[in-house]
């Protein structure tokens, strides 16, 4: 006749087995962790991902800034004609036109900072929750959102 063993105590029994007081609390050397293994990977990663940003962004402002100071002329002197032979005109690179680019490029900067300020905890909380992923891809939209906002805006 068989009998019936409870499966919670024989759990009990093989965890007693392997936990003593001779047990190490690390890994020892030579045991495979795997995060050695993807560690290097991810670094990697990171820093592609950080110099195409930053590459971007070097590319983009030169651009934006000639856009900006294209439609401050305009505005300073009503020219009528092609944009683009206005970048090259003289006139742009009076002081009011580049003291006032100067000034606006500085409280776009500014305020492009509150944002990073104020949501900066807020952020991480959703990261633990959501993931780190799902973080970087709504900040990602937000990002495009600027974007977009800056063209409408110098249109």
């Amino acid at each position: 006749m068989a009998t019936w063993r409870d499966p919670a105590a024989d759990d009990e029994a093989a965890e007693e087995a392997r936990v003593t007081e001779e047990a190490p609390l690390l890994r020892v050397d030579g045991e495979d962790e795997p995060k050695h293994l993807y560690r290097q990977n991810t670094t990697v990663l990171a820093f592609a991902a950080i110099f195409l940003f930053e590459l971007a962004i070097g590319v983009m402002t030169p651009a934006t800034n000639s856009m900006m100071e294209t439609i401050i002329c305009r505005n300073f002197y009503s020219f009528v004609g092609d944009p683009l032979s206005l970048a090259e005109d003289p006139r742009c690179k009076a002081p009011e036109v580049q003291g006032r680019l100067a000034m606006l490029r500085g409280w776009q900067l500014t305020i492009e900072c509150i944002p990073a300020i104020v949501c900066a905890v807020p952020f991480g909380i959703l990261a633990d929750k959501i993931g780190r992923k799902r973080v970087l891809l709504i900040s990602l939209f937000g990002f495009y959102l600027s974007l977009i906002w800056t063209d409408i805006v110098c249109e």
